[in-house]
């Protein structure tokens, strides 16, 4: 979703690119933990940066430094573009909360997600996809699947 910045020349797009495309290495070592599985958030940083580390050190050399300062940034969520990673993550969330009530005719079933993350998304143009995905939930519930705006016109701008 990256690649949807648009004109916005106070994001660097390739930082934004690899900060996505870094945010969830660690995952692939320990899993993704949710709060779901009880572990305090302090373990699940400390399992993540041992895991970030450890990548970083098989890749080597500067890639897998690069590797590990990218992660870190994106952990700190201090820098624009990791905060707006950060929201995209958050969006994708979102996404997928609402193509599990689709597929499986549940609508409203994962609102919990939605009522979680309201107000946490900061970034202007993901507040917008978010609003368009919640407008299209409550068309959905109500039966006017077809009818309003979709993500789709809102990513290609076509939305205002």
């Amino acid at each position: 979703m990256t690649f949807f910045l648009g004109n916005d020349s106070k994001l660097d797009r390739l930082k934004c690119l690899q900060l996505a495309v870094v945010h969830d290495l660690a995952e692939s070592i320990v899993g993704d933990i949710t709060p779901h599985d009880n572990i305090p958030v302090e373990k699940k940083h400390q399992m993540e940066d041992e895991a970030m580390k450890g990548i970083s050190k098989l890749v080597g050399d500067e890639v897998g430094s690069l590797i590990y300062t990218l992660y870190k940034e994106y952990e700190a969520k201090e820098t624009p573009e990791a905060k707006f990673v950060k929201d995209l993550d958050q969006f994708d969330l979102l996404c997928t909360a609402s193509y599990y009530e689709n597929r499986d005719q549940t609508p409203g079933k994962h609102q919990v997600f939605f009522d979680v993350m309201e107000g946490k998304i900061k970034h202007p143009f993901i507040k917008k996809l978010v609003d368009t995905l919640e407008a299209q939930r409550v068309r959905q519930r109500k039966g006017h699947l077809d009818e309003g705006d979709d993500i789709k016109s809102t990513l290609n701008g076509t939305k205002e």
